[in-house]
């Protein structure tokens, strides 16, 4: 192996390294930053470092809970949650939500998602279609599942981390994949989500971080899940353009974080310009402002 994986008996707090099934608690718990914190910090950087010092609970979304009871289906197998009864009481009534029973049924059940057994075999026969893709099959067959890894930035000595779905070696070299639900898998439709939800720069996070541990040269594949009655699969692999676009990003992202960690100052938007001693104008958008015949000149110079 190109890359030296710990179990996750070996983990320590600040230490790099790719560690081996370590449990989601303790690597979110862990120091450092990632892809999905630093879209936070574009958004609020407020939000961002409440988050960081645990003065808020990070947002969680039925689209990302899904997202994630998939990734353990087709990863592991099976999506660890209780299945809803299809009755209730000693009459074997249809099983129903309001009743005073389901309800002290469902006090009972929070530790796990409560799925009814139709959506779990929707979730399986998703999770189903990726491993009838060939390519997907390959690429996920040999290697390790959510792999997590961590590493110092360059110059900085910030955490980096990050959790890989799939970190694989093949005769061609070292790879990983991140597998992504979404509502429209082609091509074309997924190469604008990939941009807006900016998942090129969770992949050149990734790729810095490996390169930190010393895997170069590591080719970056993407499953996109069209969820429905008809789920269908698309594998591909990023272009290494939008990978350096990618990188580009996320040395803005962190140039941010640096600027507001050393200020100690984290405003509720992230705009271009930062100037706490100086409240900064706001103007017009520019294709009006490209209208210049409109200009008056009544403002003095």
């Amino acid at each position: 192996m190109i890359l030296n994986i710990q179990p996750s008996s070996a983990f320590k707090t600040e230490t790099p390294g790719a560690f081996a099934d370590l449990d989601f608690a303790t690597y979110a718990a862990a120091p450092g930053i990632n892809k999905s914190g630093l879209t936070v910090m574009r958004d609020c950087p407020r939000k961002f470092i409440l988050e960081q010092r645990g003065q808020l609970d990070k947002t969680t979304t039925a689209a990302m809970n899904y997202g994630k009871l998939m990734h353990e289906a087709i990863l592991f197998g099976h999506a660890d949650v209780h299945i809803v009864p299809e009755t209730y009481g000693p009459d074997n009534k249809p099983w129903n939500g309001n009743a005073k029973e389901c309800r002290e049924w469902k006090l009972t059940h929070t530790d796990k998602p409560v799925m009814k057994e139709s959506e779990v075999q929707q979730l399986h026969f998703e999770a189903d279609c990726v491993w009838e893709n060939k390519d997907a099959a390959a690429l996920l067959t040999t290697g390790h599942s959510e792999l997590a890894i961590f590493a110092r930035a360059e110059g900085t000595g910030h955490i980096l981390k990050g959790l890989i779905d799939h970190y694989g070696e093949d005769v061609s070299g070292p790879y990983f994949l991140d597998i992504k639900t979404t509502l429209d898998a082609s091509t074309r439709a997924f190469s604008a989500e990939i941009y807006k939800r900016r998942y090129h720069v969770q992949f050149a996070l990734y790729r810095r971080i490996l390169a930190a541990l010393g895997v170069l040269d590591v080719r970056v594949f993407v499953i996109a899940l069209e969820k429905g009655e008809l789920p269908r699969c698309n594998v591909r692999q990023i272009a290494s353009e939008a990978l350096d676009i990618g990188d580009a990003d996320l040395d803005s992202d962190l140039a941010l974080y640096r600027q507001f960690k050393r200020a100690d100052w984290w405003p509720d938007f992230a705009d271009d310009e930062y100037d706490r001693n100086c409240i900064p104008s706001i103007n017009l958008p520019d294709y009006v402002l490209s209208r210049s015949d409109n200009l008056s000149g009544m403002t003095m110079a």
